[in-house]
């Protein structure tokens, strides 16, 4: 089975954990217009003071998906879904 997520915030990304332990042998793809993997919104002031590094603020990171075998695709917008055809379309096609 194959899964398309859109969005990388909590509930796409628990989406696809969720997923996973269901079904190891799924194909999961998130995709998400964010440049970086699922992070907490709430550490952004100990990050703007330098209390954290950037990579102190994922929730999970860039090897957690790999791990688990989850396709993140940043800096991916989705312009239209057609759930017919069970397709998506992308902001650059």
């Amino acid at each position: 089975m194959e899964y398309i997520i859109i969005g990388n915030g909590v509930a796409g990304t628990e989406a696809a954990k969720n997923i996973r332990k269901r079904d190891p042998l799924a194909e999961i793809k998130i995709f998400t217009q964010d440049h970086y993997p699922f992070y907490s919104r709430q550490r952004i002031p100990e990050l703007l003071t330098k209390k954290v590094a950037v990579e102190g603020i994922f929730v999970y990171n860039l090897e957690w998906y790999h791990k688990n075998k989850i396709q993140l695709c940043l800096n991916c917008t989705v312009k239209s879904i057609d759930p017919k055809n069970q397709k998506i379309t992308l902001t650059d096609g």
